[in-house]
């Protein structure tokens, strides 16, 4: 997926691997690739963007760390789950109006016998520490109040990321649709977007990108 656009890096869809059929995806190659093309200059990263493989946001948030420009990142629908990792690489984090922040506990299945439902517990701790260690280099804040956060799976406002520090500002332009997702594989999403995701499985296609 080409992900730059007019010069910017747009993050639309989810995270690693198609979640819901004809929805696009974008994943560390994606960023990589327009990295190279940007150079060494400042870039805008936008995000919208209901979540996907961990392992996949945490490369893009190296990604985007390692990058020797400035990089803005606009949160312009949803960041939830791994996009809100790729979001903390930002020197500036900035929410839209009433878009959205999720941070929660990596979630996983397996198949098997007790060892190998533990080597998936033990995998799943590990990523949890990571984000741990990347939410709370953003933040400043305790290891603890994030770790309760992720348990939690926290929803935020504009308002809310920044005052967590998550975030560093609101811009006044209104949100867009939140990104095609399935909200029903999380415990506390906003009801209107579990309902959406309910009705529109398959059929949800994201806004078009900028």
């Amino acid at each position: 997926m080409d992900v730059l656009i007019n010069g910017e890096i747009v993050l639309y869809g989810t995270v690693g691997a198609r979640f819901l059929p004809d929805v696009e995806y974008f994943n560390d190659v994606d960023v990589k690739t327009a990295l190279t093309k940007i150079g060494k200059k400042d870039v805008n990263v936008r995000i919208n963007s209901g979540g996907g493989i961990a392992d996949n946001g945490v490369a893009i948030y190296n990604l985007l760390k390692e990058h020797p420009g400035k990089v803005k990142v606009s949160i312009d629908g949803v960041a939830a789950s791994a996009a809100s990792v790729i979001a903390m690489a930002g020197d500036t984090i900035l929410m839209r109006t009433g878009a959205l922040m999720m941070v929660h506990k990596a979630q996983s299945f397996s198949i098997g016998n007790s060892d190998d439902h533990q080597k998936q517990i033990d995998a799943l701790k590990a990523v949890d520490g990571g984000m741990v260690d990347i939410y709370a280099q953003r933040t400043g804040r305790p290891r603890a109040d994030i770790e309760a956060e992720m348990a939690a799976e926290t929803w935020m406002n504009g308002d809310q990321a920044v005052s967590k520090k998550y975030a560093t500002g609101v811009e006044t332009s209104p949100s867009m649709r939140a990104a095609a997702f399935d909200y029903r594989l999380y415990s506390h999403a906003p009801e209107r977007m579990v309902a959406l995701a309910a009705m529109l499985a398959g059929e949800w296609t994201p806004p078009p990108a900028p």
